[in-house]
């Protein structure tokens, strides 16, 4: 596989957990620097999320684009990753044309394929100039939840929650979703 200057990936991030992180070593294994995108960063009602309708409602959506930047950078720093291997960035997906406005379209962008809503991502992409790679990886290996799940677990008071969200983003990830009615 090609060595790549620069590549990307996008995520809601509602929190950012495990996944993401694993996600996330996938791609800068194959890039020098990897741009993290933050999709629906205004974090309103609505959208087309064929197969994954719930991204659209707000009460998916506690954390604003500024806290998950916080999250995603605390987290890559507390795992050893250095500023200058990644950039986060707003990737509105559900406006796949005005990415490009974050994004230079010569940028590969990473996804993956869990659910019907990735297939519908990828020719989104496509249709807005953008070369998509579907990362295809075992993740048998990952302590993994959804976001929904560790947002239900976190509202239940279920501790078990921070076994999903990567070391070094417990207290911060707390710390925001309970300032949260969520």
């Amino acid at each position: 596989m090609e060595r790549l200057t620069h590549a990307s990936f996008h995520v809601r991030f509602q929190p950012f957990h495990n996944g993401h992180l694993e996600y996330f070593r996938w791609a800068k294994a194959r890039a020098d620097c990897v741009y993290v995108g933050i999709t629906q960063i205004y974090n309103e009602s609505g959208g087309n999320f064929p197969g994954a309708e719930h991204r659209g409602l707000i009460d998916n959506n506690p954390l604003t684009f500024f806290e998950r930047f916080w999250v995603i950078e605390t987290c890559l720093l507390a795992n050893g990753f250095s500023l200058e291997e990644f950039r986060i960035i707003p990737f509105p997906i559900e406006d796949p044309f005005h990415i490009s406005t974050f994004l230079p379209t010569g940028v590969k962008c990473f996804t993956t394929r869990h659910t019907e809503w990735n297939e519908h991502k990828v020719k989104l992409l496509e249709n807005a100039g953008f070369s998509v790679e579907v990362l295809e990886r075992d993740e048998s290996h990952i302590p993994r939840a959804s976001g929904s799940e560790i947002r239900k677990l976190f509202r239940s008071g279920d501790s078990t929650w921070r076994k999903f969200v990567p070391d070094g983003t417990h207290s911060l990830v707390e710390e925001l979703l309970s300032a949260k009615p969520i």
